[in-house]
């Protein structure tokens, strides 16, 4: 009974979810420009500034800058930017018995910067939809392995190198944005997206002889790594933002 309560609940909400991206949908292909171009002209209230520069902060991740042009008083096309995690480097040194100690590397590159093309069109009033096409940039992370025998100064390297690839996105949604005494932009965005899977590589350098085969670092990883890439993923937030209208 439980279980067909849950599976109930689930498609119910599948559905409301396919009948707001119908709507949104619609709205793309049959903008209904006369009549929003009506209102704007009837009402000068809706004549909205050129150039559109606003900040929308998040929870759980860094802000996004977005900027955007209106090619007409109701079509805006632009970007939207965000700074990802920085690259880091760090080192390690450990005593691995009374006569070797092993030496750690670990660098990363920068990850997870965002860019995307932003289009809004506002079809009644300060509501507006939303659609957003980009990707997030993957990553290179190298680990290095260096252990050195003191009674005979011989190093034995190990390295492994993994790569991510970059990761795309499309999302649709829905907004409300109004100029407030000219020159500051108050609003709100609703948006329900999809990311797309990242391809997963991983590398490895190693020399067998040192090791009368493989490595134990490289067998625990062939046992216990997921080697699976990021899965497509789908996504849902609701953002506040503030900014300037020139």
């Amino acid at each position: 009974m439980r279980n067909n309560l849950k599976n109930f609940k689930k498609m119910k909400i599948k559905r409301n979810i396919t009948q707001i991206l119908t709507i949104i949908s619609f709205l793309y292909v049959f903008p209904c420009s006369v009549y929003a171009e009506t209102t704007s002209e009837s009402n000068p209230s809706h004549d909205r500034k050129r150039i559109q520069f606003y900040v929308s902060p998040f929870m759980f991740s860094k802000p996004r800058i977005n900027i955007l042009y209106g090619l007409t008083n109701n079509l805006y096309l632009g970007i939207s930017l965000r700074n990802g995690e920085k690259s880091n480097t760090s080192e390690n040194l450990n005593q691995n018995s009374n006569n070797s100690v092993q030496y750690f590397e670990n660098t990363k590159t920068r990850f997870d910067d965002l860019f995307a093309l932003k289009t809004q069109y506002f079809f009644l009033g300060n509501f507006y939809s939303n659609l957003d096409l980009g990707f997030l940039t993957g990553y290179k992370e190298e680990n290095r392995k260096f252990t050195i025998f003191l009674n005979n100064s011989e190093v034995v390297p190990y390295s492994k190198t993994t790569t991510s690839s970059d990761r795309y996105l499309f999302s649709l949604g829905l907004g409300y944005r109004k100029e407030f005494f000219d020159h500051i932009l108050l609003g709100t965005e609703i948006n329900y997206g999809i990311l797309s899977a990242s391809k997963i590589n991983h590398h490895y350098t190693f020399i067998p002889q040192y090791y009368n085969g493989l490595p134990s670092d490289y067998i625990f990883d062939q046992i216990y790594t997921d080697k699976s890439d990021y899965g497509t993923r789908k996504y849902f937030y609701i953002s506040l933002y503030a900014g300037i209208a020139i």
